[in-house]
């Protein structure tokens, strides 16, 4: 399915991989399907992954927080 076919366009052998905002056009199928795909991939390499959709921060193990305080970015 969707998994494999996005498994095949990774190479095989990645150390970091940076995501930004892969969910912003996809259903909430799909998204939980990228969700899957990262923890796949984040077997053998670090993934990060950049959104603003709060819903998927549940489906993922480790989230660090960023917010913007008096016009500066910071670590919520």
């Amino acid at each position: 399915g969707f998994n494999a076919v996005m498994r095949e366009m990774v190479p095989e052998s990645i150390d970091i991989m940076f995501l930004d905002e892969p969910f912003e056009s996809l259903d909430d199928g799909s998204s939980e399907q990228v969700v899957e795909l990262c923890k796949d991939i984040a077997q053998d390499s670090r993934v990060f992954v950049i959104t603003h959709q709060p819903g998927i921060k549940d489906l993922i193990g480790e989230v660090i927080s960023i917010e913007k305080r008096n016009g500066m970015a910071a670590i919520a």
